[in-house]
């Protein structure tokens, strides 16, 4: 949702807006806990997805309902564009109507997004040329480009939120943050890796942690289709989990409590809001490539998909 107030999104439904502080609308529902029961199928969400790869400006703007002007920066941005969120039925009749139309849509379930949306924690590793030999806390496990699907990168906004008895301008900041998706095609989760928190192990490298990261990524994934469109989101904040190491726990061991017995101020990042961007974007990519793999072409009837007829 959009705070009427400062017009900044706010990702989790709160009584007050994080920024200014203004009331939010009441009605909102709010987010499910994790244990609570999973919707039925009558009740699955999806979500509608444009490939603007080779769109024409004109009839994306006339089939879309877009002014001009709209139309033409979203063709200069190129790449995949999350459209709708419905019904997975009225989800499934919006792509056929795109497809009629003549662009490139799909439907995915959001069953298969929420399950994206869950990565695995890298936490270090080495590089072998083209192959990548990563460390989880248990266990490991060595890719190269043929296992993977997906490379998705972008950088993690990190910021306090506003205090209301603080009158002044807040001097000290969160450092920015970034992420690496990898997602394999035999693994519906992906493997996340922070670059501010890995162990390069006896590596030596005079480049920073992160251009050393994306070196070994790059190596490791020639040919692999990378989506780094994730940094022109504008991003959505929300209270950031609790880390054990890195830039986000040492900034609440020195953050000052307000008071004796009080706790560190909550820190806020948009890390949720870039794995549900991976998450769909990685059941699209599954889509498109078993999209143009299959017997009938690129322009596969609907019907026909991996998903029960969501293409």
């Amino acid at each position: 949702m959009v705070c009427p107030s400062c017009n900044r999104p706010v990702a989790t439904s709160r009584p007050a807006c994080l920024y200014c502080g203004a009331p939010l609308p009441q009605g909102t529902p709010p987010r499910q806990d994790a244990a609570g029961p999973a919707p039925g199928p009558a009740d699955e969400t999806g979500f509608v997805i444009l490939d603007l790869a080779s769109a024409d400006p004109g009839k994306l703007a006339d089939t879309l309902g877009l002014a001009a002007f709209d139309a033409d920066q979203r063709m200069k941005r190129g790449g995949f564009l999350l459209w709708r969120c419905l019904p997975l039925v009225e989800a499934k009749n919006e792509s056929r109507r795109l497809l009629g139309e003549g662009l490139s849509a799909f439907a995915i379930p959001g069953s298969e997004v929420v399950i994206a949306s869950k990565p695995r924690m890298v936490v270090g590793g080495s590089s072998r040329g083209g192959l990548l030999a990563l460390r989880f806390r248990q266990g490991g496990q060595e890719v190269d480009a043929p296992a993977m699907l997906l490379v998705v990168k972008g950088p993690i906004t990190r910021q306090y939120p506003p205090s209301p008895t603080i009158r002044r301008a807040r001097i000290a900041t969160l450092e920015t943050g970034y992420r690496v998706h990898l997602h394999l095609r035999d693994l519906r989760t992906p493997l996340e890796i922070d670059p501010g928190n890995f162990d390069f192990g006896d590596a030596q490298s005079q480049m920073s942690s992160l251009l050393t990261l994306l070196d070994w990524v790059a190596s490791a994934t020639a040919g692999v289709p990378n989506d780094d469109a994730f940094r022109y989101e504008t991003p959505a904040l929300s209270p950031a989990p609790r880390e054990e190491s890195g830039p986000t726990a040492a900034a609440g061991i020195f953050a000052k409590p307000k008071a004796a017995g009080g706790e560190a101020p909550q820190s806020l990042d948009n890390l949720g809001q870039f794995r549900f961007y991976s998450a769909w974007r990685a059941v699209v990519e599954r889509a498109r490539q078993d999209r143009l793999a299959a017997p009938s072409g690129p322009m596969l009837p609907f019907g026909g998909g991996p998903f029960g007829g969501t293409l």
